[in-house]
C-alpha cells in the first residue's frame, strides 16, 4: 500500500497514475477512482488530492512561463538600449585578449622573441635572422636549428633587381618545408603587432602571402592532387604582386615528372620575371636552379645540408645554405626507415 501511495503522489501532467493489474484490489480500497483498465497498461487511477496538486502545477507553471517571457522581454530591451555600449566593450575585450595571447607567445617561448623592424611597403627587404617554427621549437626533446633568409631588391625605372627568388633543393624530410612555413609564420606574426621567434627581423610589409603548400585531394570534389596544386597556382598568379610573400613547396609532384617539372618552370619563372615578388621556391626539380644562370642578380640557391657517410647513412642537418644539393637522397632516406633492401638493390641496378 506504501508503494501505491508514493505512485499515486508523483506529480503529473494528467491527474493520471498507473500501477500493474493485481494492484486493483489496493486501489478500491485505497479509495481511488479507477478512469481504465487495460492488459496492456494496467490500471490508470487518479484521486482528488492528486487531482488537485495537478491542478495547482498547471497554475504555477504557467504563471512561471509569464514570468519568464516577461524577464526576457525586459532583457533584450535593456540589451537593445545597451547595445552599442556592449559592442564597444566586447571590441575592446577581443582586442586584449589577443594582445595576452601574443604576449604569453612571446614570454613564455622556449627561445627569445625580438621584435620585428618592419618597413614601408615596396622598399624590397626581406631579411630574417636565426629564424625558427614558433610550434615546431616547442616540441619536446627538439633543439631547433634556425636559419635566415635574405633577399632583398631594387626598382629603378620601374625594374625590379636584387636576389628576390630562392630555390631551395635538398633531401626529403631535410627542412625545406619547415623553413617557408617558419617564414610565412614570422611575417604573419609580425604584422599582427607580435614578436617573432628570430634573433633579428626587417623586412618590407607585405600585402599578402601566397602560398601552394601541401598535397591533397579532394575526392568528393573530384579534385585530383594535381589539380589542386593547378588551383593553388592560378590563385598565386592572378592575386600575387611585386609586393607579395611567395611560398612554394614541391610543386608538380602529381603528375608526370617531365608535365611536372615544365609546369613548376612556368611558374617560377613568371613569378620572378612577371610578378617580381619575394619567393622561397622549395623543389626537387634540380634543373629549376638553372634560373641562377639565366638571372645571376636577381636569383639565389639554397640547399638543405646533409651528410652521407661511406656506408650510405645519412645524417640531416636542417641547415639552409647556398648552393645546389648534390641530389634527393630518396634511396638514402628508405634506408632510414628501414624500407626493404632487395627494393632498394633493385631501384639502385634500374
Amino acid at each position: 500500500m506504501e508503494r501505491l501511495e508514493k505512485q499515486a503522489h508523483k506529480l503529473h501532467d494528467k491527474a493520471i497514475t498507473r500501477t500493474v493489474l493485481k494492484e486493483e484490489k489496493n486501489v478500491k480500497a485505497g479509495g481511488f477512482t479507477i478512469s481504465s483498465v487495460t492488459k496492456g497498461s494496467g490500471i490508470n487511477f487518479v484521486s482528488e488530492e492528486l487531482t488537485a496538486l495537478s491542478e495547482e502545477y498547471a497554475e504555477v507553471s504557467q504563471t512561471y512561463n509569464q514570468i519568464q517571457e516577461q524577464m526576457i522581454s525586459e532583457v533584450l530591451e535593456v540589451a537593445q538600449e545597451n547595445i552599442t555600449k556592449l559592442q564597444k566593450m566586447n571590441d575592446v575585450l577581443s582586442v586584449i585578449d589577443v594582445l595576452v595571447a601574443l604576449s604569453v607567445v612571446s614570454g613564455n617561448s622556449c627561445n627569445s622573441y625580438v621584435r620585428p623592424h618592419l618597413e614601408e611597403k615596396g622598399t624590397g627587404i626581406f631579411e630574417l635572422i636565426q629564424c625558427r617554427h614558433p610550434v615546431i621549437e616547442e616540441k619536446n626533446d627538439i633543439q631547433y636549428i634556425a636559419n635566415d633568409v635574405n633577399l632583398h631588391y631594387k626598382q629603378t625605372n620601374g625594374k625590379i633587381t636584387g636576389p628576390r627568388f630562392a630555390v631551395v633543393t635538398g633531401a626529403n624530410m631535410g627542412g625545406k618545408s619547415t623553413y617557408l612555413r617558419a617564414a610565412g609564420l614570422t611575417v604573419i606574426l609580425a604584422q599582427m603587432g607580435c614578436f617573432v621567434p628570430c634573433d633579428s627581423a626587417h623586412f618590407s610589409v607585405f600585402d599578402g602571402i601566397h602560398t601552394r603548400v601541401g598535397a591533397s585531394d579532394f575526392q568528393c570534389n573530384g579534385v585530383s592532387t594535381f589539380m589542386a596544386e593547378m588551383v593553388d597556382c592560378v590563385a598565386i598568379l592572378d592575386a600575387a604582386k611585386s609586393t607579395s610573400l611567395v611560398l612554394v613547396d614541391e610543386l608538380g609532384r602529381g603528375t608526370s615528372t617531365y608535365d611536372g617539372f615544365g609546369m613548376a618552370w612556368g611558374v617560377a619563372n613568371h613569378i620572378l620575371n612577371k610578378i617580381g615578388a619575394f619567393c622561397l621556391f622549395a623543389t626537387h626539380y634540380h634543373e629549376i636552379s638553372v634560373l641562377k644562370e639565366r638571372y645571376p642578380d636577381d636569383v639565389v640557391n639554397l640547399k638543405v645540408e646533409t651528410h652521407v657517410d661511406e656506408n650510405g647513412d645519412i645524417a640531416l642537418l636542417y641547415k639552409i645554405v647556398e648552393g645546389l644539393a648534390e641530389r634527393s637522397f630518396g634511396i638514402n632516406i628508405a634506408q632510414c626507415v628501414n624500407f626493404p633492401d632487395h627494393i632498394i638493390k633493385n631501384f639502385k641496378l634500374s
